[in-house]
């Protein structure tokens, strides 16, 4: 599960930094297995599904109506910039030297929109049809077009966010399992298990009060 967790993060983090690495160590097990309790009795829980239909309409309407930047050739170029850093080997301090240069590297209307989406509302995605030639457009990263198709992105996700309905899905479910408990478990009358641990303070107070509350 950490090593998910890690990936996760890592894959989050490099949609802006494409070189990141995140190192760990994962501690070998012991052997020993944990005990764990099984419910008091069998239950299932619904799986929730999102519903984003009401904001495809919209959501096609920006896309629709975004500019053609195939053949412009004012707003597709932009100056790049470097960043180094100058240091001695060995030493933690170094010089940090900014350059403008002429121009950066041209990427496509749709690499920029898509990397845009994965930061503002991933699945949003699914939505739109960025098929169109007019994604197929070389523009410079730092340009103006650049900038309108980052604001359209986060239109996009705007209305996504607004518009979509978390549900739950009965004719999918999940039957709730085993969890782990320690030597400090402590007991719940009206729970799912009859034992939980691993509480810090506030998480012990809430689920008292929680379990109080029939």
């Amino acid at each position: 599960m950490f090593k998910s967790i890690i990936e996760d993060i890592r894959k989050t983090l490099s949609i802006d930094i494409l070189e990141i690495a995140i190192p760990y160590h994962a501690a070998k097990s012991s052997g020993k297995n944990r005990p764990t309790v099984q419910p008091k009795t069998e239950f299932e829980v619904l799986d929730i599904v999102i519903n984003s239909e009401k904001a495809m309409l919209e959501i096609k309407d920006v896309i629709d109506k975004m500019i053609d930047y195939s053949y412009d050739v004012n707003n597709t170029i932009g100056a790049g910039n470097q960043i180094r850093v100058v240091a001695e080997v060995g030493s933690y301090c170094g010089e940090e030297i900014g350059y403008t240069t002429q121009h950066s590297n041209q990427v496509t209307v749709r690499w920029i929109f898509k990397r845009e989406m994965d930061k503002l509302a991933k699945n949003a995605i699914t939505l739109c049809d960025i098929s169109a030639k007019k994604f197929d457009a070389l523009v410079v990263y730092n340009s103006n077009a650049a900038i309108y198709i980052k604001n359209e992105a986060k239109k996009v996700a705007d209305i996504y966010r607004r518009n979509l309905v978390i549900m739950q899905n009965p004719l999918d479910t999940t039957p709730i399992g085993e969890v782990f408990i320690t030597e400090d478990s402590k007991e719940f009358h009206n729970a799912v298990h009859p034992l939980y641990s691993d509480f810090n303070i506030f998480e012990l107070e809430f689920a008292r009060e929680l379990d109080s509350r029939r």
